[in-house]
């Protein structure tokens, strides 16, 4: 798959720290772009144990995993109930 291009427009102090910072390298973007993604990953998941930790039973018998994970989720359902 072709790199789509992007075209980004900052205000002339911003653009030139982050030049003068190397941060405008593609490399660097990418590196940018890749810790943030993970980052909201981390809240997703955040958010999704919240989800759980607020109805436990209904949350686990709803999930859908491979069996080899099932003997974790007890685990997890523990850890949620000891608010860890």
């Amino acid at each position: 798959m072709a790199a789509p291009e992007i075209k980004l427009t900052l205000p002339g102090d911003v653009a030139r720290e982050a030049e003068a910072n190397r941060l405008l390298t593609p490399e660097s973007l990418e590196g940018l772009l890749r810790e943030e993604l993970r980052g909201r990953r981390v809240d997703q998941l955040f958010e999704a144990v919240d989800r759980l930790g607020r109805d436990p039973n209904r949350a686990m018998a709803t999930v859908r995993c491979p069996s080899s994970l099932i003997p974790m989720l007890g685990t997890v359902r523990r850890l949620i109930q000891l608010r860890i």
